[in-house]
């Protein structure tokens, strides 16, 4: 599996996470979201998460990634 897969599973994880513990609160504005997301350490090609990075991670996975995903 491509390293963009597992981090775009790991962040899934990290947003289940957030729910289950009531903190969905992160989630409500993106900028905030991927700010916290770079304060656990999670990287795209070695540089910190973009609104931008992020959208391409997206784009750069197959429709199979994004159904395991989901």
């Amino acid at each position: 599996m491509s390293s963009t897969f597992e981090t775009l599973a790991d962040i899934s994880a990290t947003v289940s996470i957030l729910i289950k513990f009531g903190r969905d609160d992160i989630l409500d504005s993106r900028v905030e979201f991927i700010a916290f997301l770079n304060e656990l350490g999670f990287r795209y090609c070695g540089k910190l998460l973009t609104s931008t990075a992020l959208s391409n991670m997206a784009l750069d996975i197959t429709t199979s990634q994004k159904r395991k995903l989901i």
